[in-house]
């Protein structure tokens, strides 16, 4: 029911002003042939790679992972702490 509002309130709107391309989209989609772009499906047909190949990539470029786990130093606070007073660190 939202959706037959919706799309009732979107047809109202129409004018003299309005579009050839926004009522021929209107139409397409009220008649269920809306076609929504797959940018991974266009890069992957473009570059002659699978999807999978794709998606891998994508990941390793925004989701790096390290080769190998970092030695257990590196999460060791390294500071020349005052033992008399243990928040004073020495310079």
């Amino acid at each position: 029911m939202v959706a037959r509002d919706r799309w009732q309130t979107h047809c109202a709107s129409f004018s003299n002003k309005t579009g050839l391309h926004t009522l021929w989209n209107t139409f397409k989609a009220l008649q269920g042939k809306t076609k929504t772009p797959n940018l991974v499906r266009t890069i992957a047909l473009k570059q002659n790679k699978s999807i999978m190949e794709i998606t891998h990539e994508a990941a390793q470029a925004f989701f790096p992972q390290p080769a190998s786990s970092p030695p257990d130093s590196v999460y060791a606070l390294d500071l020349d702490v005052d033992e008399t007073n243990p928040l004073k660190v020495r310079s």
